[in-house]
């Protein structure tokens, strides 16, 4: 079930109305990704049992993508969600570009197609294709291979056999 924030996630966890939810949590070039966590701290001070069950590293590959006809040094603006932008601050740098914070990099990449000129998108190369974006540069994260671990939360004392992880959080 996707979710429109992560409170409303952990809402349905503790609700009972989703079995598992999975928060994005430390990203090997950004850190700690602060708004998941918070999240997760304010469920957690408001009574919630959670339990994180497992860590799952998830590949990062971000991308550049920009409407056709915009050179990379036309670049004035570019879109993305906050901790996607953290993971590229050497790029914002070079080009001089102002960040534009979004709610997740695929509606990041369909916005700068909708507003066209001087932007581009920090994005998957899926989301930056799918929108109609032209790839400007691959790899952009300041480290490369670049990832983020992900933590599988359930239910306190709903752990099953099959936990990989057991800490309470």
């Amino acid at each position: 079930m996707a979710s429109p924030t992560f409170e409303k996630l952990l809402r349905a966890l503790v609700d009972g109305n989703v079995e598992v939810a999975v928060l994005p949590a430390v990203n090997r070039v950004a850190g700690p990704i602060v708004e998941p966590l918070e999240a997760l701290w304010r469920a957690l001070s408001g009574g919630a049992g959670l339990t994180v069950t497992a860590e799952i590293p998830v590949p990062v590959r971000l991308v550049l993508g920009a409407p056709r006809g915009v050179a990379l040094a036309d670049v004035r603006e570019v879109h993305s969600q906050s901790p996607a932008l953290r993971q590229c601050g050497q790029l914002l740098a070079r080009l001089d570009a102002t960040p534009i914070e979004t709610h997740d990099t695929a509606f990041a990449a369909l916005r700068v197609a909708e507003l066209g000129g001087p932007r581009a998108a920090v994005s998957s190369e899926e989301a930056a294709l799918a929108a109609g974006l032209v790839i400007l540069l691959e790899d952009v994260s300041d480290l490369q291979p670049n990832a983020t671990r992900f933590w599988r939360l359930v239910r306190a004392g709903e752990e099953g056999p099959e936990a990989a992880l057991r800490p309470h959080v």
